[in-house]
């Protein structure tokens, strides 16, 4: 596969990005010629949801959602609920969107985040970006919860990751990498 970031593009991407996470950090709205140079870029940005439930388990579950199997890239494979985030969107819109498009009447009330990671696949290339994420109420969509150690073997390949990154750290032990 061709790499989508150059040499003459990387010191370029890593500004634009400083930009990004200093506005954010800030608590603004990225500025738009920043976002949409970053796509020309060839780099989409993520929000991946890690939704555990802790009662009555030694062992968290996690909900998962199963991709539809028309989908072009992921055809029936389970995957933590995510979207990419648009132009102009921060943390909080993107939550709430994700919670209209895949929980139903569930809300997400609390997202930490634990980090990204870059994947690269016959889609495009993402920066991943992977929140703890808490809801108001159970997901009132189709999904299961399912032990993390007991995770479906037809998993998007990288959710792999993307779980592990949002355990807390006494939980990581449990899913094998």
């Amino acid at each position: 596969m061709e790499k989508f970031l150059t040499p003459e593009n990387e010191s370029l991407m890593q500004e634009l990005c400083a930009r990004f996470v200093d506005a954010r950090n800030n608590g603004e709205r990225c500025e738009d010629a920043t976002w949409n140079a970053i796509l020309k870029l060839g780099v989409m940005c993520s929000f991946e949801a890690v939704i555990l439930r802790f009662k009555a388990y030694h062992v968290p579950k996690i909900f998962l959602t199963r991709r539809p199997d028309s989908d072009p890239y992921y055809a029936g494979l389970w995957h933590c609920p995510g979207t990419y985030m648009l132009p102009g969107e921060n943390e909080q819109s993107v939550a709430a969107r994700l919670s209209l498009s895949e929980l139903g009447e569930a809300k997400i009330v609390e997202a930490q985040d634990q980090g990204s990671i870059i994947v690269t696949d016959e889609r495009s290339t993402t920066n991943s970006k992977v929140y703890l994420c808490r809801l108001d109420k159970k997901p009132t969509v189709q999904g299961e919860w399912f032990l993390i150690n007991a995770l479906p073997n037809n998993l998007v390949r990288h959710h792999r990751t993307v779980i592990y990154m949002g355990l807390p750290l006494e939980y990581k032990a449990l899913l094998a990498k």
